[in-house]
């Protein structure tokens, strides 16, 4: 049995852009969270990526509500 990987994404920015085109290639994942400060920037990259993703501003809230295997940080290096 395969088992589909739950992905989160943390920063909906450019960064985070690269990282979804990049998963959008491989297989046995499914992005269930985008997390952004900026929240439209969440539901822009859900859009344009036709994903069934919640999206969250705060890192916190998605956390503890969603079950994740994953987590990506594609914030800019200066809010790591």
């Amino acid at each position: 049995m395969n088992k589909v990987l739950r992905y989160a994404i943390v920063g909906c920015g450019n960064f985070g852009g690269q990282h979804l085109e990049a998963l959008s290639t491989v297989s046995g994942i499914e992005v269930v969270a985008l997390c952004d400060v900026h929240i439209e920037s969440c539901e822009e990259k859900k859009v344009k990526f036709g994903l069934n993703a919640n999206c969250y501003s705060d890192h916190r809230d998605m956390l503890k509500n969603e079950k994740i295997d994953v987590v990506t940080v594609a914030s800019s290096d200066k809010a790591h």
